[in-house]
């Protein structure tokens, strides 16, 4: 994919990964609040990167919080900043 992705892009996205309602989802809540339980967290880590084509180090997913938190670090990915 090339260029920053939007929000609105992302939320789509996790939203058919997690098999959620985009509804339903909000930008600034926290993500297992979204996505239920700590196991879906990592397949929501997993998804971004396969989705993205881009390698989150564990230190940095554990800081990944919120859908906002995930879509500075896929913008930050895609621009070559860690």
């Amino acid at each position: 994919m090339s260029g920053a992705i939007a929000v609105e892009e992302l939320l789509r996205k996790i939203a058919a990964e997690l098999s959620r309602n985009r509804a339903h989802l909000n930008a600034k809540r926290h993500i297992e609040d979204d996505s239920g339980c700590p196991i879906d967290r990592v397949a929501f880590i997993m998804a971004i990167e396969a989705e993205f084509g881009i390698e989150i180090p564990d230190d940095e997913a554990r800081r990944i919080n919120t859908l906002d938190d995930a879509l500075r670090c896929v913008q930050a990915r895609q621009q070559g900043v860690s």
